[in-house]
């Protein structure tokens, strides 16, 4: 790594920190580090390595300074972007920001790629409460974080339900992308309820696309119900979707 201008601070450990709820300060052995000095130094921050700085100024700082930190793809490193996601929430909470819209955003999308999705809920209702006007790509991106989790099943698919009664209470209708996130979801964890969710979104006269068929085909080879999967691939037929993209 090449010599920095300013000393740089080992980053501080999930296992550092009792616990992390959004919203609420923890008190933690060791006080949240000094934000980026330099937020163009992709490659600085994606190592792990924070650079001793001033507190983040505002909300959009910080905002682009997790979307910096979520650039960094490589799944075999998510608990160290985990810790970074932690360190930045923490500095909003220091410094009394008020999370917006990209900051929720910005958030689920952590959750969901680093699979550390217990928060993802509480995500929701915070943003909500707090007068953010959420529409549906908000909810779809919920569920689909839930859905990247690599927990039990029905675990998973419970905080999956508990989102999508949120969006129902707020009055939210779910289109094409957030059956399709379900149906990916029953595939992933083997849930035999994708043929309810199918089902629920015919009864609600929402068009399934070429990734509908595709997750629900998955789905039902998932779940042993692969006997279903002529007719839809025949409803494929009939709809004038392409079978080569399944």
């Amino acid at each position: 790594m090449r010599n920095l201008t300013c000393f740089l601070l080992i980053f501080w450990c999930w296992s550092d920190c009792k616990a992390f709820v959004p919203g609420i300060r923890r008190a933690c052995d060791r006080k949240p580090f000094a934000s980026f000095a330099d937020l163009e130094n992709r490659e600085k921050v994606q190592e792990g390595v924070e650079i001793a700085g001033e507190s983040l100024k505002s909300i959009e700082e910080y905002n682009e300074a997790l979307s910096i930190v979520l650039d960094n793809t490589d799944r075999t490193k998510r608990e160290k972007v985990w810790a970074q996601v932690q360190q930045l929430w923490l500095q909003v909470q220091e410094n009394e920001l008020q999370p917006n819209l990209d900051t929720y955003r910005n958030m689920i999308k952590a959750c969901g790629h680093t699979g550390y999705t217990g928060i993802v809920t509480t995500l929701v209702e915070q943003a909500k409460d707090q007068g953010i006007d959420i529409g549906v790509k908000f909810y779809t991106s919920a569920i689909d974080a839930h859905a990247q989790s690599k927990g039990r099943s029905d675990k998973v698919w419970s905080d999956i339900q508990k989102v999508w009664a949120l969006m129902e209470e707020h009055g939210v209708e779910p289109d094409t992308a957030t059956y399709n996130v379900m149906l990916k979801a029953c595939g992933r964890h083997k849930r035999p309820e994708a043929q309810d969710v199918w089902a629920q979104m015919k009864d609600e006269g929402v068009q399934p696309d070429v990734l509908s068929f595709t997750n629900m085909i998955k789905a039902c080879r998932a779940t042993g119900k692969g006997a279903e999967v002529p007719r839809l691939l025949e409803e494929m037929k009939e709809r004038g979707i392409a079978l080569g993209l399944v």
